[in-house]
């Protein structure tokens, strides 16, 4: 249980238009930084700023897979069922929202062109470049022992 002091901070990170877009998109998945900047035409630093106090709320977690960071929504459920209970009061067909999704939609068709065209490249070397970074009976008995 959330104390009230606590509740009136998570209302407040949530209680933001910003934060609130950011929410709706972090709904569809997961999403780095700089496809929240691109989706939203906002800084770096301010799209950054709206992220930590949503992730301080506990209503989104950040990952770090390299230099890059990634959020998505909690999975802890009072959280989960807080956003997806203030999610659920949206109007789908609210012009922002949409016009959101669809730069959603057009970051997701880039990245796939881009890991497209990446692997085109790669294809006939693939075999050998795959063993440069770990060698297949490494990764084997390293599933082979997560089975067990």
């Amino acid at each position: 249980m959330t104390n009230l002091r606590e509740m009136v901070e998570i209302l407040r990170s949530a209680g933001e238009f910003t934060r609130l877009r950011l929410l709706a998109l972090l709904a569809e998945g997961e999403l780095s930084v700089k496809d929240l900047t691109e989706i939203l035409d906002q800084s770096q630093p301010r799209v950054s700023r709206h992220l930590r106090l949503l992730t301080e709320s506990g209503l989104i977690t950040r990952h770090a897979e390299g230099a890059w960071a990634f959020f998505r929504l909690s999975d802890e459920l009072e959280s989960a069922a807080l956003v997806q209970h203030i999610l659920g009061r949206l109007d789908d067909h609210d012009e922002l929202l949409v016009a959101d999704r669809q730069r959603l939609a057009a970051v997701r068709r880039d990245h796939q062109a881009r890991a497209a065209t990446f692997y085109a490249k790669v294809a006939k070397d693939w075999d050998r470049l795959r063993t440069l970074h770990a060698p297949d009976e490494a990764v084997e008995q390293s599933i082979q022992s997560m089975l067990n």
